[in-house]
């Protein structure tokens, strides 16, 4: 991870960049982000212009997006110098990773392997779950101690 990289982006960013590859792939036409006046993100995906949500919700479906959607709203700022932190983080990164990378295998699995392939996205999504809440519980305990 580069130094000035922004961390606390890192797994939605993966999310939405996965979520446009994706829709590539199932063969829509998918032209590059761009942010209008008002700060919002736009993607042409099939000659619609999508906001993230949509365009999540349009890759991912309504639930793993209200997920995504609702982790984002939960970061918890935390000190960039602290290795716990970073540890956490990071793990937490590649946990994303690797469940987005299951989550779409599963998706284009043919019959035969789609009970193996859902089983491997259930532990690839309690390990994120794992990596999250490690996340939280260590950047609140840096809120508590700023705090108390």
């Amino acid at each position: 991870m580069a130094i000035n990289s922004r961390p606390d982006r890192l797994p939605y960013e993966a999310a939405y960049n996965e979520a446009r590859k994706l829709l590539h792939q199932r063969g829509k036409k998918v032209g590059r982000a761009n942010y209008g006046e008002d700060g919002l993100r736009l993607c042409l995906v099939g000659g619609l212009l999508l906001s993230d949500q949509d365009l999540l919700r349009e890759a991912w479906g309504d639930s793993l997006t209200q997920e995504l959607l609702s982790e984002q709203s939960e970061v918890v700022p935390a000190p960039l110098d602290c290795p716990d932190c970073i540890r956490f983080w990071m793990a937490f990164c590649e946990a994303t990773a690797s469940y987005l990378k299951a989550f779409t295998e599963s998706h284009s699995a043919n019959r035969s392997s789609l009970k193996l392939k859902a089983s491997a996205v259930l532990e690839h999504a309690e390990r994120r779950r794992s990596a999250r809440q490690s996340v939280l519980d260590h950047a609140l305990m840096h809120h508590y101690s700023v705090l108390g």
